[in-house]
């Protein structure tokens, strides 16, 4: 088993490296060959297993991919129950990245009835993080217009209250110089 997880490891770096050299006819079987691995019993080689097919999800094309999901798929679920927590997190991630390269209506055909909710919980999290991102992107562009539209408006309220400010300025000295007018007819 250590020997199978080490070699395992050993080809998704190499693959992951060198993925523009490794022609896809390589992945598939090298793909295929791990999807075999999933049946085993030690925890240490389904890890591995599960880390190579991450891999392979990430560099395969959509195309290459949709041709394995019916074997893929099925087998990535076909662990041991109790062990099925500790791989959890990765799973979620292999069915995003899946999900965002074929799409959910064509990768739902092939997940086992009972992990579907599973599915549609990833799927509902991936749209939401579209609408979020849009309301937030949507959000960042009309701050940043309103900020242009202020930077105009406090130009020119900068300017306007430059000259409400001489307005006032011009009044005090009108005030001023009428008092003393008023003052200096007084005092006559």
């Amino acid at each position: 088993p250590h020997m199978q997880s080490a070699t395992l490891l050993a080809f998704t770096k190499l693959m992951f490296e060198y993925r523009y050299c490794v022609t896809s006819e390589t992945v598939k079987s090298l793909l295929d060959s791990t999807i075999n691995l999933l049946k085993s019993r030690n925890r240490e080689v389904i890890k591995s297993a599960i880390i190579f097919i991450r891999a392979s999800a990430k560099i395969l094309n959509a195309d290459e991919i949709t041709g394995l999901l019916e074997t893929l798929v099925p087998n990535l679920f076909a662990w041991n129950y109790e062990s099925k927590n500790a791989y959890r997190q990765q799973l979620r991630v292999i069915l995003e990245r899946l999900h965002k390269k074929v799409g959910f209506e064509i990768l739902k055909n092939f997940i086992p009835d009972e992990h579907r909710k599973f599915l549609v919980a990833i799927h509902k999290n991936i749209e939401n993080a579209k609408k979020n991102k849009d309301a937030k992107e949507k959000t960042q562009t009309s701050e940043l217009e309103e900020t242009n539209r202020g930077d105009e408006n406090s130009a020119k309220d900068e300017t306007w209250e430059d000259i409400l400010s001489d307005s006032d300025d011009e009044e005090k000295d009108n005030k001023k110089k009428s008092n003393k007018k008023v003052n200096g007819k007084q005092g006559s």
